[in-house]
């Protein structure tokens, strides 16, 4: 039975391929950390945040499933949690609170930890090192995404084809509110969601959903509407106390596991998110894309759009040239 057992567990053990999370602690970070906890694609799951991480390692250690689960806390320890890892996700850093609001106030913390992220990472990597998949989900993203792409660069280790910022929620919000309009199984709806990741920047192309839905442009309207508040929603329903977090940690879930298939082979892996990419006359803009093994490998064409949906997509680009140029001037400002 034990030889049978062995047999068995091999079969479900791909590539080695550890991921780490930045900011276990967070309710992100473990609603994330108990879902790759399920995904044997992982071998190991390393969770790291300044507070301490053993009761969380400990807890999740317990389940019945092959990844290993180990964890560090401190600034001393950074370090570690990043070394050989081939997807990092930044989940920490500052979030909602009551009395920050708005992306732009969490910028300035946030731009700090990624400053450190990546020197760390750098003296990790070491000259010769290459970039692990690093998904950007810590706010806001329309700008922490640029910053990382400027940082990586001049330590020498960028790669534009392994950098990402989150942008799935927003369409699995898409699919989820018109399904739910539609009294249909939202499994089998599809919203291209294009832009960034801001009130301003979230472009909901409900006339391109998949299946197409006869829907008045009034009710387009409402529902892109719903889906571009989708994350103060959250935060409203939460009076002001949290922002989502079962939601996100369930979408970015989803993310690594599109990124660890493609890395162990799997073909023809469609994902979106905010991108590196040629898509219009922006350098960063969140896009449908393909996975495989060295990363993103190409990203889909604008669709044909309706009248209000250009508009919103004019409106997406002016506020993230101006995420943009914040990242810049952060940079300017700090001599980096």
């Amino acid at each position: 039975m034990l030889k049978n057992f062995r047999r068995f567990v091999s079969q479900e053990v791909f590539e080695f391929c550890k991921i780490s999370i930045i900011g276990a602690n967070g309710g992100v970070g473990r609603s994330l950390a108990q879902q790759l906890k399920q995904n044997n694609r992982f071998s190991e799951i390393c969770l790291y945040d300044i507070s301490c991480t053993k009761g969380l390692v400990t807890d999740l250690s317990h389940i019945n499933t092959i990844p290993k689960v180990t964890g560090y806390s401190g600034a001393e320890n950074l370090h570690e949690a990043l070394r050989c890892c081939d997807i990092l996700v930044l989940t920490g850093g500052q979030s909602h609170t009551p009395s920050i609001t708005s992306r732009e106030q969490m910028f300035e913390g946030n731009a700090k930890l990624m400053v450190h992220l990546i020197e760390t990472l750098a003296k990790v990597s070491g000259k010769e090192g290459s970039q692990p998949h690093f998904h950007i989900v810590t706010n806001p993203v329309n700008s922490l995404v640029p910053l990382a792409a400027e940082l990586l660069k001049k330590h020498g280790i960028y790669n534009p084809r392994r950098l990402s910022g989150c942008t799935k929620v927003d369409a699995m919000r898409a699919a989820t509110f018109l399904a739910e309009y539609m009294a249909v199984d939202p499994r089998y709806v599809h919203v291209p969601v294009i832009g960034g990741h801001s009130e301003k920047s979230i472009v909901p192309l409900l006339s391109q959903s998949q299946p197409k839905f006869a829907l008045d442009l009034e009710t387009q309207i409402k529902l892109a509407n719903r889906i571009i508040n989708g994350g103060q929603e959250v935060v409203l329903a939460k009076n002001h106390q949290g922002a989502a977090q079962h939601s996100m940690g369930y979408c970015v879930a989803q993310f690594c596991d599109s990124v660890v298939s493609a890395l162990q082979g799997v073909k023809n892996i469609q994902e979106v998110g905010f991108i590196p990419s040629e898509i219009n006359e922006l350098p960063y803009f969140a896009c449908q894309f393909q996975l495989n093994r060295e990363g993103i490998g190409g990203h889909q064409r604008l669709p044909p759009m309706l009248t209000f949906e250009i508009e919103l997509y004019n409106r997406a680009k002016d506020d993230i040239r101006e995420n943009i140029e914040r990242a810049k001037e952060f940079m300017e400002k700090n001599k980096l």
